[in-house]
Formats: structure tokens, C-alpha cells, sequence
């Protein structure tokens, strides 16, 4: 609302009035600096997905090579429970031949004591089993929830040898995040390179206003009033410009050279790293190759160590038992067929931790994939 003063002396009768105004101003000539800006911008949101890709593909190699682990960790404790179960009948046998005279006292107590090793062996692999799931269950997004593991597949079979495809190298989830990071920087150089130049913009302005007030005055000389809304808002009276501006800020053009030669060298660095993960990418592909061929030779020997431990303990518990050998052998063959089952599964879920490295190494799963549906 309004007020007004009359040729008599002020008043305070009151009316309504209006005032709008609209301002345009379109950069209708940039000289390609909107269209950097728009590339920078575009730039980004690509490096941002790449990242979110090969973030992804990480966790992934991650989430496997833990649900290899859990494996591993999970048939120890069944072997470890089998050590046990085994101690205890032999413990029982001798601490039956113990009373009876048959065999010494520190025979029973050694017996003691490789229940409570063994014993003390499987605690420390069920520790070790809840705190490897309770990792994958987090990786997996299941925390605190059961899984069951298949361990059919990475225990009773050897997977098949696979080559390295180079074209896939290019398409590697880290090399694509920087390679998309050179990108940028590019974009960022070729932004600031155009950041100086002029701007030609059109302009335009409209104002308009509506008042209670009316524009003829009483014979008297005094303003005449209207309070009534529909008198004050509509419009009495508008006005509009329209122009062409152009801003150039001279001064801009040496900070943007030496600005531009600084984003150059950033471009050059992200360029050197790309070329170093390259090589480091490399090296990993031809330490899988390594890590698969001695993966597959202590696959081999694996079978043959768990045979002859397994005749060894026999020979060791026959021997025992007629009385040719004393504790201290038959002992060391437990712990010799102990380690040897241990190795048996060990070195099978190496061969297939190797092929997991070698499909990490080549930027794919797929491959990975294939062989554990097969």
C-alpha cells in the first residue's frame, strides 16, 4: 500500500499499488568458453562413473578372494576336528595300556598333551573361521546373517588355464578411471585456456507499475484516491530496454597463460601415472602366469605328500602298537598327516586364488566366472 500528500498538507488515506520487473541477460557469444565449461563438466561426470566402476571391480576382487579364504579357513577347522577325533581314541588306547603296564606313565602324559594341542588347534580355527565370515558377511552386505559356501566346486577339481586377451587391457576398470582423469585435465586446460576471452551477451529489461492513485487531480489540486485492490494492482504504466553488453577483462590473459601451462604439467602427470599403472598391470598379469604355474606344480605334489603321510601314520601306529617305536614317532606322524591334509585343500584353493589374480589382473571375472559354474 501506499501513501500520498496532498497540495493542502499530508494525508493518511491509503491505497494499493503494484511494481514488477524482469531482467534478461544471455551470453549469446562466448567464443567456446561455454562449450570447455560444458566438456569439463561432461568430463567429470564420466571420471565419476569410472571410479564408481572400478571401485566396484575392486570390492568384487575383494568379496571372491575372501570367500576363498572362508574356505580355507573353514576345512581347517573340519581337519583340525579330525585331528582331535583321532588324539582322543589314540589317547584312550594308551591311557588303557598305561594302567595295564603295557606302556610307560609319560606315554599317557604326552598323549595329554597332544589332545590339548590339537584341542587348542581347532579353537584357534574356529576364531579365525566366525571373524573370516564375519568379514565377507560385511563385504557382502549381510552382516550377522548365514551363508552357506559351496565346497564342492573349489575343493575337487583343478580349474583349466585361460590366456590373457590383450584387448581387454584397454578396457581395465582402473586404466578407463585415468585414462577419463587425462580427460579432465585436458578439458580443465582447454577451460581455463578460453577463460579470457570476451562475452557478448543481450540484455533486456521490463518494468512496469500500478498505483491507487489517480493521475488527474480534485479542482481543489489534490491527489485523487482509490483503496479498492482492483484499482491499485493492474498496471498504469511500463517500460523496457533492450542492449548488447560486451565483457573482456585484459588483464585475464596472463594469468590464464600461466595457468594454462600449470593445468599442461597436471595433464602431464596424470598421464605418467597411467603409464605406470599400465606397467604396474602388466606386472601383475605376468605375476599371476608365475603364481598359476606354482600354484598347479604344488597341486600335483599335494595328493602324493597326503598319501605318503597317511602310510606313514599306519606304519607309525603298527609299529607303535608292537613295540618298535616309541611316542615321539608315532607323535611326529600326526602332526606330519595333520599338516599334509591341510595342504591337500590349501594348494587346490591357491590354484584358484591365482586364476582370481589373473582375472583381476586382466580388468574381467568373467573368465573367473566361467570356471566356478563349469
Amino acid at each position: 500500500m501506499s501513501s500520498g500528500i496532498k497540495a493542502n498538507g499530508p494525508t493518511a488515506d491509503a491505497v494499493w499499488g503494484s511494481l514488477t520487473s524482469l531482467n534478461v541477460n544471455w551470453k549469446a557469444i562466448t567464443f567456446g568458453r561455454n562449450k570447455a565449461e560444458v566438456a569439463l563438466s561432461r568430463s567429470a561426470i564420466e571420471r565419476a562413473n569410472a571410479d564408481y566402476l572400478q571401485e566396484l571391480f575392486r570390492h568384487q576382487v575383494r568379496v571372491a578372494d575372501a570367500y576363498l579364504m572362508t574356505l580355507i579357513i573353514d576345512q581347517t577347522v573340519n581337519v583340525q576336528a579330525a585331528n582331535l577325533a583321532r588324539i582322543e581314541a589314540f589317547r584312550t588306547v594308551m591311557q588303557a595300556n598305561t594302567r595295564s603296564g603295557r606302556r610307560p606313565g609319560v606315554d599317557s602324559v604326552l598323549a595329554d598333551a597332544e589332545q590339548a594341542k590339537a584341542r587348542l588347534l581347532l579353537i584357534e580355527s574356529r576364531r579365525m573361521a566366525q571373524q573370516q565370515r564375519v568379514q565377507l558377511g560385511e563385504w557382502l552386505g549381510l552382516p550377522g546373517q548365514a551363508f552357506r559356501l559351496d565346497t564342492t566346486t573349489f575343493r575337487t577339481s583343478l580349474p583349466p588355464n585361460f590366456p590373457f586377451i590383450a584387448e581387454k587391457l584397454v578396457n581395465h576398470p582402473v586404466l578407463v578411471y585415468y585414462r577419463r582423469q587425462i580427460d579432465v585435465s585436458q578439458a580443465r586446460t582447454e577451460a581455463i585456456r578460453k577463460s579470457y576471452l570476451p562475452s557478448i551477451s543481450l540484455n533486456g529489461s521490463f518494468w512496469a507499475r500500478g498505483s491507487g492513485i489517480n493521475d488527474n487531480l480534485t479542482p481543489e489540486g489534490n491527489f485523487i484516491y482509490n483503496s479498492s485492490l482492483g484499482a491499485g494492482l493492474p498496471f498504469r504504466i511500463a517500460n523496457y530496454f533492450v542492449g548488447v553488453s560486451t565483457l573482456w577483462r585484459f588483464s585475464d590473459v596472463f594469468r590464464t597463460r600461466q595457468e594454462t601451462k600449470a593445468q599442461a604439467l597436471r595433464t602431464q602427470a596424470d598421464q605418467y601415472q597411467y603409464d605406470q599403472e599400465v606397467l604396474r598391470i602388466q606386472a601383475q598379469q605376468q605375476t599371476a602366469d608365475l603364481q598359476i604355474q606354482t600354484a598347479y606344480e604344488a597341486a600335483q605334489q599335494a595328493p602324493i605328500q597326503l598319501g605318503a603321510a597317511q602310510a606313514a601314520y599306519n606304519q607309525a601306529q603298527a609299529r607303535y602298537r608292537a613295540g618298535l617305536s616309541n611316542i615321539y614317532e608315532f607323535t611326529q606322524a600326526f602332526t606330519l598327516l595333520n599338516r599334509a591334509e591341510i595342504d591337500q585343500f590349501v594348494t587346490t584353493n591357491n590354484v584358484w586364488r591365482s586364476f582370481l589374480l589373473k582375472s583381476a589382473a586382466e580388468g574381467d571375472l568373467t573368465d573367473f566366472i566361467k570356471l566356478t559354474t563349469k
